[in-house]
């Protein structure tokens, strides 16, 4: 699903003589629309059926300002993703080490807001 992506998904930092891990998943949309999937630092939209259609659902912010975006699970009772509500991120500055919180939603066309 990830190959034809510009950005690897496996663990970039791996330094051992051995397979690297990836970095997961953060869930399923509802009806299993699409799977959102993690780079090093941002989040992915990619549809099973279309993975061709990719989208960071982080617009690429995580990237640029060295920011590990990951989607905050508040109830492990929900098993899936509804696209209308919007996702809580928690965010960690790989330089500075800072740590907190984003908001931003499936289909945002904004960068997640702190």
């Amino acid at each position: 699903m990830t190959a034809g992506l510009d950005v690897p998904f496996y663990e970039e930092l791996h330094d051992s003589p051995s397979n690297p891990g990836s970095y997961g998943t953060s869930g399923w949309l509802d009806e299993d629309e699409a799977i959102l999937v993690n780079d090093r630092y941002d989040i992915w939209k990619i549809d099973p059926k279309n993975p061709g259609a990719a989208s960071r659902i982080t617009l690429g912010e995580g990237r640029k300002n060295k920011i590990e975006f990951r989607v905050e699970v508040l109830d492990r009772e929900v098993l899936s993703i509804d696209p209308e509500e919007p996702l809580i991120l928690n965010a960690f500055h790989e330089m500075t080490k800072e740590s907190g919180y984003f908001t931003t939603r499936i289909e945002a066309k904004t960068a997640p807001k702190s």
